[in-house]
């Protein structure tokens, strides 16, 4: 059962809870509404590290504070791994993210010799950068121009 179709059936339907929002069991899958943890009428909430607005969809501020731009180069191949799992994480935000980590990834590998020069040093900074200076995701807009992009290179894209 979709859970979604009751919660959207609920909150739309005025004639359950017309002048309150009470706890109700939704559907046959028991969901219930827990008013201590609700929250309706917001202009942006933050979720799973992400800001959400009506001007769309960015990386939380604080979270890219504390973990990226303060992140220390790494110095050795499982703390490069934890820092790109959390650039990664934010990907969606950063066009040709993989291009410009590619020097990155290459050190993460089993039979890679750890080393880290300026170029690696430089591409760690830099996606530190794009991360700290990304746009927000906006909703798709039928009137705007669509560009689709494919990547199908080892390093990716670059324009």
């Amino acid at each position: 059962m979709n859970i979604s179709k009751h919660l959207l059936w609920y909150l739309t339907n005025t004639n359950l809870c017309p002048n309150s929002f009470d706890p109700v069991i939704l559907g046959d899958d028991r969901l219930k509404v827990n008013l201590t943890k609700r929250s309706f009428f917001q202009t942006d909430i933050e979720y799973l590290g992400h800001k959400i607005s009506k001007d769309g969809i960015r990386p939380t501020n604080s979270k890219i504070q504390e973990a990226i731009t303060k992140a220390t180069p790494p110095t050795n191949a499982q703390e490069l791994r934890s820092f790109l799992g959390l650039v990664n994480f934010y990907e969606k935000f950063i066009p040709h993210l993989h291009s410009f980590c590619a020097d990155l990834h290459a050190l993460t590998g089993t039979r890679q010799k750890w080393r880290w020069t300026d170029k690696e040093n430089t591409a760690f900074e830099n996606a530190k950068n794009l991360i700290s200076k990304s746009k927000p995701l906006v909703a798709f807009d039928e009137k705007r121009p669509l560009f689709l992009a494919c990547d199908a290179s080892e390093k990716g894209l670059k324009q």
